[in-house]
């Protein structure tokens, strides 16, 4: 009996093929015998680590036939009794692959259902492949294990042998082969190949339990989310609702996350950011939902963290993230670990802490690399041509904007939800603005506006960077209004750091608005307006007495040498050159330019051509 793991009597006569164990037992543990009794409710006792392993490795060496037979005999005992973990645990130290795949494929449906996905790998490991293969039911569920482990190459076999019994529910004995592939697209990114596979799923079975439930829990969740990226909001409520109704039949706690997770990035994608935070932080107090850093729930939080960022709660965002990174960055889906990452690379740049930006998209990027995710890859590197662009590097930005070739293969009106924290669209029309091209960025904000259907938080982007190009395009009244429609957004959605995250452009702007309805109302003026936009200056680090100082600058605060050499700033040229065609020295430039930036209240040169063309000074 050293070889059992814990002794029970029951186990101990099936084992030994006797029928006094119970009084051994007990006989052994008043007599100090190095066992100890573990529960004494249903009668579990241990020996001593040691003790046990001395008698184990005597056992082994003097009757390696009786060691073989003891774990075979322990295996099918706790199979008996539904004890699957022992049971696989025996049957694979005695090489008994059937028996323990048969403990394995009833173990893994709740392991799978509870995101223990690493034990449903180690365990499948250890069976040949046939005997995975003989039972279809095991198949799918290690299917769904190393799908979600991002396992790719270890389970292609297992998904071609899915996808040639795919419409034999009979044979396989099993629900519809096609949700776990479905799964497996959406694994490999490809949206629209999910969406085709998991229409041939039928849905309306709600007398499924168990596992069939897990099942088509997860097949709605996945059609919501797609419904999601197809702009079909209704679609995606009623899929999460269907959702909803299998969770409760299976007690699955990551598909019930997962719902939720999608639910609360529906609500925030259409403007209810606030809605959105509320039902992750009721969720997480449910008994139902994990809490602790666990598989299940990484979908979750990814959402939350992004929700959390976008309402400016930094520090707990930034604090969720870091408990929570190992199963974001290990199981997380597509666009959920998206959002997440570029949240937290924004938090490290709001900090200061620039290299670790870096390092975090690095980061994201190594992931979306290694899982195949050339989509994701593109979203990092135009995170970090609106960095580069917010640091006035515009041909670097315009370097980094090229190099990504990626042509997508989704329907036009397409969109998956991490597109709007950053994608192409929005950074070609950043790029455009920054060098001037104002009709080409014009042209493809109209697009890119009508393309949108019923996405707030998009629209909120779209509006904030037309308001800048109006603005540049000396359009003043059609500027104003882009940027009071997107306040009035952000503000009634509860966003602050999509307006934030625009950078000096958007803020210059901000700036004027303020102003003018502070002169226009007073200055004692109050409403939710003008206090929102209050709220952001003060987050952005801008002094409300620095705009009143700025606006009073005219025309002739700033000699004609100064307004010649902030023309010249704004068309891109370096010190140096300017200094060459003054005919001055790069000091002296550096003086002018200190002059100008105290006349204009800033410190940058960005900043100074910025707040140049808010009050007039430059076109």
């Amino acid at each position: 009996t050293s070889l059992l793991t814990r002794l029970s009597a029951p186990l101990c006569d099936s084992v030994l093929g006797c029928s006094d164990s119970r009084e051994l037992l007990l006989h052994l543990e008043r007599s100090g015998m190095f066992l100890r009794c573990i529960d004494p409710h249903a009668g579990w006792f241990k020996y001593h680590n040691l003790f046990s392993s001395i008698l184990a490795e005597q056992l082994r060496l003097q009757r390696p036939e009786a060691a073989h037979e003891v774990h075979r005999r322990a295996s099918r005992w706790y199979m008996e009794n539904g004890l699957y973990e022992e049971s696989v645990r025996h049957a694979t130290l005695c090489l008994e692959f059937s028996t323990a795949a048969d403990a394995l494929n009833a173990w893994s449906s709740r392991l799978v259902a509870d995101a223990q996905l690493r034990t449903v790998e180690h365990w499948s490991e250890q069976l040949p492949l046939e005997q995975i293969t003989a039972r279809p039911q095991l198949a799918i569920k290690c299917a769904y294990a190393l799908v979600f482990l991002r396992r790719r190459q270890r389970v292609q076999p297992l998904l071609e042998f899915l996808a040639s019994h795919t419409g034999q529910g009979e044979v396989l004995q099993t629900t519809d082969p096609n949700i776990v592939l479905a799964m497996a697209a959406i694994a490999a990114d490809d949206i629209q190949g999910a969406w085709i596979v998991s229409g041939r799923v039928r849905m309306d079975q709600r007398d499924a339990a168990g596992f069939a439930a897990f099942e088509l829990a997860a097949a709605a969740n996945l059609r919501g989310y797609c419904a999601l990226t197809a702009q079909e909001f209704e679609a995606a409520r009623e899929n999460l609702a269907l959702a909803r109704v299998y969770n409760e039949h299976a007690d699955a706690a990551f598909s019930r996350s997962y719902t939720l997770a999608v639910a609360a990035v529906a609500a925030l994608i259409q403007g209810e950011l606030q809605e959105a935070v509320e039902r992750i932080r009721t969720g997480l107090i449910e008994r139902r939902l994990p809490v602790e850093k666990s598989f299940a729930s990484a979908a979750l939080f990814c959402a939350y963290v992004w929700a959390l960022y976008e309402s400016d709660e930094l520090e707990t965002a930034e604090a969720v993230f870091r408990q929570n990174q190992e199963a974001i960055s290990k199981t997380a889906r597509t666009d959920f670990l998206a959002v997440a990452y570029l949240s937290m690379a924004r938090i490290h740049e709001v900090r200061g802490r620039h290299g670790k930006a870096d390092a975090m998209l690095s980061e994201a990027e190594s992931i979306a690399h290694n899982s195949g995710w050339p989509r994701l890859v593109g979203i990092f590197k135009w995170e970090r041509v609106r960095r580069l662009l917010k640091r006035g590097l515009i041909q670097q930005a315009a370097t980094v904007g090229a190099s990504v070739k990626l042509e997508s293969t989704l329907p036009a009106l397409w969109i998956p939800f991490a597109h709007d924290a950053e994608d192409a669209e929005l950074g070609e029309i950043r790029l455009a603005l920054a060098q001037g091209e104002l009709l080409d960025a014009q042209t493809r904000i109209q697009a890119a506006l009508k393309r949108q259907r019923g996405r707030v938080l998009r629209k909120i982007k779209l509006q904030l960077l037309s308001a800048v190009c109006s603005a540049r395009m000396g359009e003043q009244g059609a500027s104003r209004r882009d940027l009071r429609l997107a306040l009035r957004l952000a503000h009634n959605g509860g966003f602050i750091r999509c307006v934030l995250d625009e950078g000096e452009p958007v803020l210059a702007l901000l700036r004027t608005e303020y102003q003018t309805l502070v002169d226009n109302r007073g200055a004692n003026a109050i409403g939710q307006e003008l206090q929102f936009m209050h709220r952001l200056l003060q987050i952005s680090g801008v002094s409300v007495t620095q705009v009143s100082e700025r606006n009073r600058v005219n025309l002739q605060t700033l000699t004609d040498r100064e307004r010649e050499l902030l023309v010249l700033l704004a068309n891109g040229t370096s010190n140096k050159d300017v200094a060459n065609r003054l005919f001055v020295s790069e000091n002296t430039v550096k003086f002018h330019l200190k002059n100008i930036y105290a006349k204009l209240a800033v410190t940058s040169r960005v900043r100074a051509i910025t707040a140049a063309r808010e009050i007039g000074l430059i076109q």
